[in-house]
């Protein structure tokens, strides 16, 4: 508030201290008037005339463009009147200008009549607009329509007076009756701008007050000084281009550099929004980071859980030795497999895969997992020795947990007992079957049994599920795998035909190096779409 105040009165002491200046400097060229002229000469006076002139009408213009922008941003009913007015002000002077300075047959008594309108027409308007509220808007919507109207007047103005003589108000004697009228109408708008300021404090009507002063300032000098002193009019021209330029300023000022203040205000609030708006979002994006990091430690945590039910990588039993691989494409994989012991003479062992990867498809997988090795040793054991019948349960037991019904997956039992080297086998819709390849080079899969995927089916199909069996000999190697290593579409891995090469290529070597051929086809670091999973045996 006092902040205000001090802005106030630094405002008004500029203003009278300033017209003080120019009443103080008026008196004093009054009083020198006759040194200055001999001085500078009468060509001086004439160029300096010229110049004040035309400044004068170029001001106007500048106003009178100005105006027209500010028209179509503030729809302010003053200015639309300003606008008008100070056009065919500002065409009369133009026309006044050229008839002065460049005369027809030497006769500038032609310019006085367009001097007489010009004078009368711009106080007449400042008097109009003094009397209509600064904030009032006007109805028209289409201010092209304005725009049209005061170019179309300026232009017919200028070029028409310009090429026509018009014979009358030759007299200079009415320039004198010009600026009587524009005195008494300058003060009266005066007066009404001295009211406003008093009621409303805007420092626009300051502005105008100040412009207004300088315009009766300059019409006192006209009137009293005309005959007396060329150098007086010389200050008549430059207090009314002055005049002009304090009214162009208020207008700029209230309407062009107040509505940039307040677009920038607007873009220093969207700005101080938008850092808001940003706090927030960081702060979201933070607790969204959290939230997030704690469902990835959850998610590991699973992975650690879902892994640590899966057997060690390298088996050794009598008579037998596994190795296997387990390459998620995500965290937690829709794979899964166990080898186990069943009994100190059976050996069961599994792989399977459900529909999809991640969460839901690694908690089938443990659920399954929990379901093939859930029951009692008796119980185990009958169905270990039948793979079929261990799918038939499992399949039974699928339906009974209310799993979603686009939930399926396809597996692999299988039993192997080390005495008698019979392995068992039975497909619950597997799509690659395990491959077998004898130490003596020939090969085949295990795709005698061919059963159903395991999903939620029941009530519509009963599936038979079928167990067969193969003799085992020493140094045969069976590899177990999921469709995962061999989708070259998916994943950037082996083809079958590959494996199978592979795989007999390498009869002779260690398991350990078969699997590390094995692995150094699959990319490890490359974004896989499927989950890989194998293990592989032999028979010792």
């Amino acid at each position: 508030m006092r902040e205000n105040i001090r802005n106030k009165v630094k405002e008004n002491i500029y203003f009278v201290l300033l017209f003080a200046s120019i009443f103080l400097l008026t008196i004093i060229l009054i009083l020198t008037n006759d040194i200055i002229y001999k001085t500078l000469g009468i060509k001086f006076y004439y160029y300096v005339s010229v110049i004040f002139d035309l400044s004068k009408i170029i001001l106007f213009v500048l106003l009178v463009s100005i105006s027209i922008r500010v028209i179509r941003t503030s729809n302010s009913l003053r200015i639309v009147v300003y606008t008008i007015i100070f056009a065919l002000g500002a065409s009369f002077s133009f026309v006044a200008f050229l008839k002065y300075y460049f005369p027809v047959n030497n006769i500038v008594e032609y310019s006085y009549l367009y001097y007489f309108l010009s004078v009368v027409i711009i106080a007449l308007g400042i008097f109009l607009g003094a009397n209509i509220p600064i904030r009032q808007k006007y109805i028209l919507k289409n201010p092209v329509i304005i725009k049209t109207v005061i170019y179309g007047l300026f232009l017919i103005i200028v070029f028409y007076f310009s090429l026509t003589e018009i014979e009358g108000l030759l007299s200079i004697d009415y320039l004198y009756i010009s600026h009587y009228i524009s005195a008494i109408i300058l003060i009266g708008a005066l007066i009404v701008h001295v009211r406003n300021y008093l009621r409303i404090q805007d420092k626009i009507e300051l502005h105008f007050i100040f412009g207004i002063l300088l315009f009766i300032l300059s019409n006192t000098l006209y009137l009293i000084y005309f005959n007396i002193s060329k150098h007086i009019l010389l200050l008549y021209s430059f207090y009314e281009m002055m005049g002009t330029f304090i009214l162009f300023q208020s207008i700029y000022s209230f309407n062009i550099i107040d509505y940039v203040n307040r677009i920038r205000n607007d873009q220093k609030e969207l700005k101080q929004h938008t850092e808001s708006l940003q706090n927030i979002i960081n702060k979201k994006d933070d607790e969204l980071k959290e939230s997030s990091q704690e469902i990835l430690n959850e998610i590991e945590y699973a992975k650690i859980l879902q892994q640590s039910l899966l057997p060690d990588s390298e088996i050794k039993y009598e008579g037998a030795r596994f190795i296997s691989e387990y390459i998620p494409c995500e965290s937690l994989s829709g794979d899964f497999y166990d080898i186990f012991e069943i009994d100190r003479d059976t050996i069961g062992m599994y792989v399977l895969d459900v529909s999809g990867h991640g969460v839901s498809a690694a908690f089938m997988t443990m659920a399954c997992n929990n379901i093939i090795k859930s029951e009692g040793n008796v119980l185990t054991k009958y169905r270990a020795s039948t793979p079929h019948m261990s799918l038939k349960y499992f399949y039974d037991e699928f339906n009974n947990m209310n799993f979603p019904s686009n939930m399926h997956m396809v597996i692999f039992f299988a039993s192997y007992n080390k005495k008698s080297k019979v392995l068992k086998y039975s497909s619950g819709g597997i799509n690659c079957y395990p491959y077998l390849v004898k130490q003596n080079g020939k090969s085949m899969y295990l795709d005698k049994s061919k059963g159903f995927p395991i999903c939620n089916m029941k009530e519509i199909i009963i599936p038979e599920y079928t167990t067969e069996t193969i003799v085992l000999e020493k140094g045969d190697r069976i590899i177990f795998y999921t469709d995962g290593l061999i989708d070259t579409f998916k994943n950037n891995t082996l083809s079958e035909e590959e494996l199978e090469s592979i795989m007999k290529d390498y009869r002779y070597n260690s398991l350990n190096a078969l699997n590390a051929e094995i692995k150094s086809y699959i990319n490890l670091s490359s974004d896989n779409k499927d989950d890989i999973t194998y293990f592989i045996m032999q028979i010792d």
